[in-house]
């Protein structure tokens, strides 16, 4: 696989990147720089992150941005904050404005996403997941609970990640004490239906138990579910024939899925390489995406910082300070040394987009790549 080779000036090192989202044409972009704040960049030049151009920040949250998500269809963006708040972000005269969400709770949030149609989204605070939409009648935002038996049966643990599926009538959930829940998220004013048994809103249809706690969910877009748990374990769920398998992962646990169809899908794990899992007779990894050989590393060099084999420790705090160390030294680059360590992602990705024949990501150490597929 190819990288293109990175510069300090073509980096966000200083800050890192904590969440992003693109657009979608990928002309512009939406990211946080592990603060409060959403920049909105124009993409001039994707290979370059130096030229892009820095359109507007969004200053409205206080605390750190733990959601983001721009809706390739409505283009409005979707974002949360540990500091309690949400907000919808529409592109009007100009400028974004902001609508705030009314949902009633004391917990910060972790996570949010929108649904397919960019609708209905759900996001995780605490215990509870909300589902939200707009209401016509009072003109807002409006997130309701999926129902107080959902604490019931959650005890005390934390939703970490939920996701709604393409026909915005299912939501995966999941939650510190490793339980998986799908339930139905169907709301009459805004939800369209063709046959079938609709459940009551909030209803669990389907739930298990994994070995740790969970951390990402996902759908496939006929209707397959995924999960990924702390003990290096995926599961796809078949909710509607009540059943699930596992995969047992020999590397460290997955940080994100995203699935391609029923019998693919890419993962992203905390030793920082994103795989390609296939389904022939069972799962298996099909690629490793981030694998480099050194013949096909010309140009990369050591870093000539202290204490350069803090890249294989896996200490992100460590390695953003040594960084941005070597990020103030104007003639130097920052390479990795790909022959005694293979993974040349410095921290953990925290963004991951497909853009044709290429996965762009992005991690805490404000490195932006490319790799082919």
């Amino acid at each position: 696989m190819s990288k293109i080779a990175e510069k300090p000036k073509d980096l966000f090192l200083l800050e890192g990147i904590s969440v992003i989202s693109f657009n979608k044409d990928f002309t512009k972009v939406a990211l946080s720089k592990r603060d409060h704040l959403i920049y909105i960049y124009e993409i001039t030049d994707f290979r370059n992150p130096n030229k892009w151009k820095l359109l507007n920040t969004l200053n409205m949250h206080i605390l750190y941005i733990s959601g983001l998500e721009w809706h390739p269809i409505t283009n409005k963006i979707l974002s949360c904050s540990h500091d309690k708040t949400s907000y919808v972000w529409s592109y009007e005269n100009n400028e974004w404005q902001f609508e705030n969400i009314v949902i009633t709770t004391n917990l910060c949030y972790l996570s949010c996403s929108w649904n397919k149609l960019g609708n209905k989204f759900c996001e995780c605070t605490g215990n509870k997941v909300f589902i939200g939409y707009f209401n016509e009648k009072s003109k807002w935002w409006v997130g309701v609970p999926l129902k107080d038996k959902e604490k019931k049966k959650s005890g005390n643990s934390t939703a970490t990640t939920a996701k709604i599926d393409s026909s915005s009538l299912y939501c995966i959930s999941g939650y510190t004490n490793a339980n998986v829940r799908i339930s139905s998220c169907y709301i009459k004013d805004i939800d369209e239906i063709s046959g079938g048994e609709i459940k009551e809103f909030g209803s669990i249809l389907y739930e298990f138990q994994m070995g740790g706690w969970i951390i990402n969910v996902n759908w496939s877009d006929n209707g397959i579910a995924f999960a990924s748990s702390q003990d290096s374990t995926i599961a796809i769920i078949d909710f509607k024939n009540q059943k699930h398998d596992l995969i047992r992962c020999s590397h460290s646990p997955i940080t994100k899925i995203f699935p391609l169809n029923d019998n693919e899908f890419y993962s992203i794990s905390y030793d920082r390489n994103i795989r390609l899992y296939s389904k022939e007779s069972e799962w298996k990894i099909k690629k490793v995406v981030t694998e480099e050989k050194k013949k096909e590393n010309k140009g990369f060099e050591k870093i000539d910082v202290p204490n350069a084999n803090i890249f294989r420790t896996g200490n992100v705090a460590d390695a953003l300070k040594i960084f941005n160390q070597a990020g103030l030294k104007k003639k130097e680059s920052i390479k990795v040394d790909v022959e005694k360590n293979d993974n040349i992602n410095p921290a953990v990705i925290t963004g991951f987009a497909i853009n044709g024949n290429k996965i762009v990501s992005v991690d805490m150490a404000g490195f932006v790549k490319y790799w082919n597929i």
